[in-house]
């Protein structure tokens, strides 16, 4: 699926909606995948973010029933807008909260994450190192190692287990980078969803 479709799609499972509703959902979509674009994603990595359209459709779907059924129930009417100041002083007290109780977890998560990730790399090239060694020790001057054919082999194959270790736990930390990143960016846009509202 391309990004033709997957609007395409989109608009077929939004059709029960109002002209004016499905241009703006639509207009969305369409600047998610022009910042994806910016970005350096595909249009298939942008569509697989995103998910299937028809579910997208839906979950608007119920958002309006239960924005119509509220508005039904008198609690609210549609041309009722959140004064700027209940903004101004939600975006204050979410950045208080965010300076006391977010931001010091958040930068030793982020260090702890860097951390493995070096150590990770850093594995890999000490197995690496470790094997480059033996084989070339014999070659190197005034070198006060000299180990015997089994243990060169064993000391090769620890090397090699030890590169391929570090391969797996930095393949995990770049799943554990890409889950953290996702994971601020959701909470970002958390966060400007309430100061907007």
């Amino acid at each position: 699926m391309n990004k033709k479709e997957f609007l395409r799609i989109l608009e077929t499972a939004l059709s029960d909606f109002n002209v004016d509703e499905r241009k703006e959902i639509l207009y969305d979509y369409e600047e998610h995948f022009r910042l994806g674009k910016e970005s350096g994603k595909s249009e298939d990595e942008l569509i697989e973010e995103l998910g299937d359209p028809k579910d997208i459709a839906n979950q608007y779907r119920v958002e309006k029933e239960i924005l119509d059924k509220y508005e039904l129930e008198g609690n609210c009417e549609k041309s009722e807008k959140i004064p700027i100041g209940v903004s101004i002083i939600a975006g204050i007290g979410l950045l208080f909260f965010n300076l006391i109780f977010i931001l010091g977890p958040y930068i030793g998560i982020a260090a702890t994450i860097i951390a493995l990730f070096v150590s990770a790399i850093a594995i890999a090239i000490a197995g690496a190192a470790a094997a480059i060694f033996v084989v070339f020790a014999p070659l190197i001057p005034h070198t006060t190692v000299a180990p015997t054919l089994t243990a060169t082999i064993g000391i090769i194959l620890f090397s090699i287990g030890t590169v391929a270790m570090g391969l797996l736990f930095l393949i995990g930390m770049c799943y554990v980078v890409k889950y953290f990143c996702v994971g601020t960016a959701k909470y970002i846009k958390w966060n400007i969803k309430i100061v907007t509202r």
